[in-house]
């Protein structure tokens, strides 16, 4: 992200991207949240104007909201990978004292892999916010009559408006939907 402004505004924008850049830090090295490639403050000789440069991961698939649109139905088996790893960054973000404030597919990105599959990464760092307290739940969600039992139970965790009954991303991960995938039958 490149921006130009005038100086009544610099501070403002100079302590967003850089709380921006500060907690993206914290992060590097963490696979399902996107990386901080860079970040310079660089201010004219006349002092009028600065330049702000924050270095992103570029997600070439776009956003999963994207994804949802274009595919409109997407195989279970894929959606639980999917899960997995958005529970993953939010487990990762969470263990670092943060919480993501705008969860949903729009902050969602997208990126080719290797294996076939798009790989998600969380996104819109400006929203996380260290707290102390309980936050409150508001879910904006899109109805959908088809899930499969599993998917319905797993949901209903995640969704909870009472915090002492909403799982954690951590608990969802052990949830035994996710789990089953990653066991290995012996022959």
């Amino acid at each position: 992200m490149v921006f130009l402004i005038s100086n009544y505004l610099a501070d403002l924008v100079a302590y967003s991207l850089n709380k921006e850049a500060l907690i993206l830090s914290k992060f590097i090295g963490s696979p399902q949240i996107l990386q901080l490639i860079g970040h310079l403050v660089a201010a004219e000789d006349d002092g009028k104007c600065s330049v702000y440069n924050l270095g992103l991961e570029y997600a070439a698939g776009g956003s999963l909201d994207d994804l949802i649109n274009q595919r409109k139905k997407l195989p279970e088996d894929e959606l639980k990978g999917y899960l997995r790893m958005m529970l993953t960054g939010l487990s990762c973000i969470h263990s670092k004292g943060f919480v993501h404030c705008d969860f949903k597919p729009s902050n969602v990105l997208v990126f080719p892999s290797q294996h076939g599959k798009p790989d998600l990464k969380i996104a819109d760092e400006d929203v996380y916010e260290r707290t102390e307290t309980k936050v409150e739940f508001c879910v904006e969600t899109r109805k959908r009559d088809k899930n499969s039992d599993h998917t319905k139970g797993i949901l209903q965790k995640c969704f909870q408006r009472d915090p002492k009954q909403r799982w954690s991303a951590e608990m969802l991960l052990q949830h035994p939907y996710l789990v089953e995938e990653n066991e290995i039958t012996e022959l």
